[in-house]
């Protein structure tokens, strides 16, 4: 396992928003950024809410922008896929729809995700 997350963009709901147990909440986040693995864990790479800034994940989505020696030599036949498992709070980056990114392998992963702010305090 290895990679580093860039925030490119990071923005508040401001008066929005609801926590995961329904109740409301006004300390919703929003976060872009960069996901960039220089060497993919089979199985797929821990990636904590924490880690993108966030406490609490509600929603992320993927764009997965390269992968297989990410920069150098995209794989023409590659369509890159990216999903990701709330239970193990694993991200699993997969090139062809059916196959996993081999371990070793690089991989870009854009990301966009919601859910409640780690930096900001809950007003009452």
């Amino acid at each position: 396992m290895a990679y580093n997350v860039t925030t490119t963009y990071r923005s508040p709901f401001l008066m929005g928003g609801r926590k995961a147990s329904g109740v409301a909440g006004n300390n919703k986040t929003m976060v872009a950024g960069v996901i960039n693995i220089t060497s993919y864990t089979t199985g797929g790479e821990t990636v904590n809410p924490q880690d993108l800034g966030l406490e609490t994940m509600d929603e992320i989505f993927f764009n997965v922008r390269n992968m297989n020696d990410a920069l150098t030599v995209p794989a023409a036949a590659t369509i890159g896929l990216a999903g990701y498992n709330r239970t193990l709070n694993k991200l699993i980056v997969d090139t062809t729809g059916t196959t996993e990114v081999t371990s070793t392998e690089d991989a870009i992963v854009g990301f966009l995700a919601i859910g409640d702010s780690a930096g900001a305090p809950e007003l009452t």
